[in-house]
């Protein structure tokens, strides 16, 4: 079998085209940026108290659970975290939906049955070192409890 120069200059043409078609496709697609969202609430937090030296641990993630540890007392649940529409003159509402309480005594020294309890709280936030409060009016009075930002 005889091969002359140009059978095989057309040969090695074509396998050449191939070869950087397939190296083309495995160059990788040009990046995607994906914008991912999570609540402001998220992460865990802390609520000294010092009377009982004691610390209660609110942990928010981001797909919407909650657990609370407080000295033995373990609570989870749901939460839900509203901001109010734009130029409305309003605090966050927090929505916490307990679905389990082991009933064990916590830092306050009581051990309620909060299972299937439904508690709202307007959040109002102060700046670094990153606080909250747990308010029961609208306007941000009557804040009774303060949580320190103790992990993202």
């Amino acid at each position: 079998m005889r091969f002359d120069s140009i059978a095989l200059a057309g040969i090695f043409s074509m396998v050449g085209s191939l070869m950087s078609g397939l190296v083309m496709a495995a160059e990788p697609a040009p990046s995607t940026v994906q914008v991912v969202t999570r609540p402001l609430i998220a992460g865990l937090w802390a609520m000294p108290i010092t009377e009982k030296g004691c610390i209660e641990y609110y942990n928010f993630k981001e797909n919407g659970e909650f657990f609370i540890r407080s000295a033995g007392e373990r609570v989870t649940g749901k939460y839900e975290y509203e901001l109010p529409a734009l130029g409305e003159n309003k605090l966050p509402l927090l929505t916490i939906r307990i679905k389990y309480d082991n009933l064990v005594t916590d830092c306050a020294g009581s051990a309620i049955d909060q299972t299937n309890d439904v508690q709202r709280q307007f959040i109002k936030w102060s700046a670094p070192p990153y606080q909250i409060q747990f308010c029961s009016a609208v306007d941000g009075s009557r804040c009774e409890v303060t949580l320190a930002k103790v992990l993202p």
